[in-house]
Order: structure tokens, then sequence, then C-alpha cells
């Protein structure tokens, strides 16, 4: 008879979404969601010094900008047979565990495709920042709408379109499939520092949710209604201001611990849930389509 022994416990990549972005939301109360301001949505621009004008000369901003993210549940389940109820702790770890590594890949999923819908209502997302208007992303936020760049090409336009969009071109975080972040690094481009990998102008996160294989993963518009293509040996990336997220306490489900475990079939079972939210500001939010160099 084989002696039980713990599973061996999975963990989170070192560098994704969770470690680029920032986790400010901790201290806000967020589980019915949150409503913002885009902080970029706001227009700039300059006037004369000696002849100031009056207001309404100056432009102002179709909306208002606001934002509404609601917040999403992620799981683990956890099953297995010929288990006695005194090993339930060890089992719950486990669960445990395998949450804080699913953690990063189904937040940036997420951020990406705002798929989880809740109640009828579909979070903003780097395909649609605007979901259920008729261009759910700004065409005008396509850098080169009429084809793929090489990567080096991509990221310099992508970077120019974010500062020339926002005014500013601060906090950039540049969202990469995880199949493109070694070339990357190869050629110099990006380094890490910790668990944030820089670029020459900003942050890129590579994930480990964001769909790197062929498909309908770019900005959704009323050309692209399900999202423009990828095709194999293409990528789209994503650029916008900070993100943010946060997460909450993990609970069981059931909550009757009476259920978890079958003394007839001998059989545990039990989800180990967390609740999640992400955002970002959905008026800086900027792609473009990338042709895979050979090797990556």
């Amino acid at each position: 008879m084989t002696e039980p022994v713990q599973g061996i416990l999975p963990s989170p990549p070192a560098v994704s979404l969770l470690t680029s972005g920032s986790r400010r939301m901790t201290n806000v109360e967020w589980r019915s969601g949150v409503s913002f301001r885009g902080a970029n949505c706001p227009t700039s621009g300059r006037w004369w010094y000696c002849a100031p004008g009056d207001a309404e000369d100056k432009p102002i901003p179709s909306g208002s900008g606001l934002a509404t993210f609601l917040p999403f549940m992620v799981f683990v389940s956890v099953a297995c047979d010929e288990v006695l109820p005194d090993r339930e702790p060890e089992l719950l770890r486990e669960g445990e565990a395998g949450l804080d590594a699913v953690l990063p890949w189904h937040v940036s999923r997420e951020l990406w495709t705002g798929e989880y819908e809740t109640s009828g209502r579909e979070n903003p997302s780097l395909q649609a920042p605007f979901p259920g208007e008729t261009d759910e992303f700004n065409p005008d936020h396509i850098v080169n709408a009429g084809g793929a760049l090489n990567p080096i090409d991509a990221l310099g336009a992508l970077a120019q379109a974010y500062a020339d969009g926002t005014n500013h071109g601060g906090d950039m975080i540049v969202h990469s499939p995880m199949r493109l972040v070694p070339w990357l690094f190869h050629q110099g481009v990006a380094y890490q520092s910790g668990n944030i990998i820089n670029l020459p102008n900003g942050r890129l996160s590579p994930g480990p949710g964001y769909p790197a294989g062929a498909g309908d993963w770019g900005p959704r518009t009323a050309a692209n209604p399900t999202g423009a293509a990828a095709t194999s040996g293409q990528v789209w990336l994503y650029a916008t201001g900070m993100t943010e997220w946060s997460d909450g306490p993990t609970t069981i489900d059931p909550k009757d611990r009476a259920r978890w475990f079958d003394r007839r079939l001998n059989k545990y079972t039990a989800i180990v849930e967390r609740p999640a939210i992400v955002r970002f500001d959905p008026c800086s939010v900027f792609a473009v389509l990338v042709t895979l160099p050979t090797g990556a």
C-alpha cells in the first residue's frame, strides 16, 4: 500500500499582470463593482497666453467617460477519492495554492476579453473598452489599421500613439501574449527587474491569460463586432495606462462541511473560490497587430 503524501503545490508566475499592475484597490469597497471617470477622457490643449478666450471656445469632451467594472469569481475544484476526513485541511491547502496559481491567468483573461458577464452586463476590456457602443473600441486607437507590423516598429508606434492620445505617455503598460516575450528579451528590448518586465518607455505585462493563437482577439468595432482577427503567426498588442486589481478572501463552496465528504463513496469534493476585480482607464487603450518574427 502506498503512503499518501501532499500533492505538488503549484505556484503563480513570477511576472504577470498582477505584478505589472497595481493592487491599490485593496482598501476600496468593490464587492458591488466600481464606477469612476477615466483620467484620460478629458481633452487637453494649449491657448494663447495673452488672450485666454472664453471657455466655450476650448474643446470639451463629448461624454463623461464614466466606466463601471464588476467583480467576478475565480475558483478551483478539489475532488479526491479514498480520502479520510482528517486530510481535509491538507486538500484545502492544495486548493488554495491552486487558486493562487491560476488567479493571474483568469484576471488577465478577463482584462483582455471581459467575457464574464454579470446580469447581462459585460466588463470593459482591452478588446472593448466601451461595451455596448457601436464602436466598442475607438477605431482611431488602432495603430496601422491597414496591416501588421514587426514587433520593434509596433512597440514604437504603440508608444507614440499612447503618448499622443493621453498627452502625457506615463504609466504605459504593453499587454503582450507570452509567446513574444522571450524574443523581446533576446533583442534587448525588454529586461526584468524583480517581478516587473521593463520596456524603454513603460512596462510589459505577459498575462499569462492573453491569447496568442489565431482568433478574433483584436479590437471590437462596428466593422469587426466580435474582434479583429489575428491569423497564424500574428498576435495583438495593447497599450494602457496603469491597471489596478484586487482579490477578496478565499471561501469554500458548499458552505456546509457535511457536504464536502461523501462517506458512501469515500469521496471529497469542494470548490475553493475567491472574488476578484480588475480595472483600467478605457479612454487610453491602443492596439496594434504584430507579425511574429522567426523564432518567436
